[in-house]
């Protein structure tokens, strides 16, 4: 289980990134 927890951890922290990316792409186009 631990395992899968550690794989988890980068995705989520690359979907993160990914929403603040677009968050500021559309402040910016406003």
């Amino acid at each position: 289980m631990d395992k899968s927890s550690e794989d988890e951890l980068p995705v989520a922290a690359g979907e993160q990134s990914k929403i603040t990316k677009i968050r500021l792409e559309k402040l910016l186009q406003e």
